[in-house]
């Protein structure tokens, strides 16, 4: 059993000191004070720093039954429970020029355990995108993400502190043609490295194109394909190729009621001829509801393959459902309850990661 407690207090008006990752935040929090002061001329007011940035601060306390995620007959000396706090800060800031938009944003957090305190770690993340628009016909997103944060228990064979960091560059463009239909394409290159298990460490090319119709109402109904290639550089028998190939679906029933869709066809092919591959269907369905502002009932299924955030080197077949409502209490809190049911089928080998 997992409890969390997390606000977020906004706004912020003192500096935090954290570790490295700090150096980060505030080289993105200079580039948006920048930005802020070079489109005062275009109406947002570079004086007011904090509307600009946005700043918030992370506060939170857990508590896990099972932290490291073992089985019911092993028993650690100092038991299986664990508690710990999340302490940081971070921003969330967005502006324009003409019509161009820009997001630069990011956090950095400390986690402290009580128990089992070797498993301290700073993460964080940081998020530059530029959102472009090159016409009434040509629109798309240029960015790059960061993300560091603690490799799951639950995806090692010997629960140890493993710290997960990736680096992505991504780009996407639509263009629209013949007044109703819309070209897409997308591109995504990540870098994923581990610090315990380097025979993880994962080079990720992401290739997509895809083809929508969209009506006056602004639904849509189309045909999508992706091509992912996997390039482990410390273990390349782990190495995979990946395709998917189906139909997709973005339909408002009313002003409140939006169903997206997308399912098809899905191949995986591994290296390593001793591992099973996957041809068969996959796919995602997700219903939203809005009430009063701030308030939404989100519902979903899935089947799809899946890495586990890429800290398995092998992949599972999941299938689950969740359902979701939120409220908003006041104008800076929000409450949200989570169901959520998954069904994890490993494809290829043990039901962990395969380490070296």
């Amino acid at each position: 059993m997992l409890l969390e407690f997390k606000f977020l207090i906004m706004p912020w008006r003192r500096l935090v000191k954290a570790r490295c990752l700090v150096l980060m935040v505030l080289l993105a929090a200079s580039a948006a004070a920048a930005a802020a002061d070079s489109v005062d001329k275009s109406g947002i007011p570079g004086s007011d720093f904090l509307r600009v940035l946005k700043p918030y601060l992370i506060a939170g306390y857990s508590h896990d039954s099972n932290f490291f995620k073992l089985s019911e007959e092993i028993s650690p000396p100092d038991g299986r429970a664990d508690q710990y706090s999340t302490v940081g800060a971070g921003f969330d800031s967005e502006f324009g020029r003409s019509r161009q938009k820009f997001k630069i944003a990011g956090n950095v957090y400390q986690n402290s355990y009580q128990t089992y305190d070797e498993n301290d770690f700073t993460g964080g993340r940081a998020d530059a995108v530029w959102n472009w628009t090159g016409g009434k016909t040509l629109t798309g997103n240029l960015g790059y993400a960061y993300d560091r944060r603690l490799r799951s228990f639950a995806n090692q064979l010997v629960p140890r502190r493993d710290l997960r960091t990736e680096n992505k560059i991504f780009a996407d463009a639509d263009l629209l043609f013949a007044r109703n239909w819309v070209l897409g394409l997308t591109g995504k290159y990540s870098v994923i490295d581990f610090s315990a298990t380097e025979a993880l460490n994962l080079d990720r090319a992401t290739g997509g194109v895809s083809i929508d119709y969209r009506t006056r109402s602004n639904n849509s109904i189309g045909l999508a394909g992706e091509y992912i290639n996997g390039d482990y550089g410390n273990s390349p028998i782990r190495d995979f190729n990946e395709f998917f190939l189906g139909p997709k679906l973005e339909w408002n029933f009313t002003g409140k009621s939006k169903l997206r869709a997308k399912a098809g066809y899905s191949k995986r092919e591994n290296d390593d001829p001793s591992r099973m591959d996957y041809d068969d269907f996959t796919g995602r369905i997700t219903w939203v509801l809005k009430g009063a502002p701030g308030n939404r009932f989100t519902a979903e299924i899935w089947r799809e393959l899946s890495n586990l955030s890429d800290e398995i080197a092998n992949f599972a077949l999941v299938q689950g459902a969740s359902v979701e409502p939120r409220w908003r209490i006041t104008s800076k809190l929000d409450l949200r309850f989570r169901l959520l049911y998954e069904d994890r089928d490993f494809q290829g080998g043990r039901h962990r990661c395969c380490e070296s």
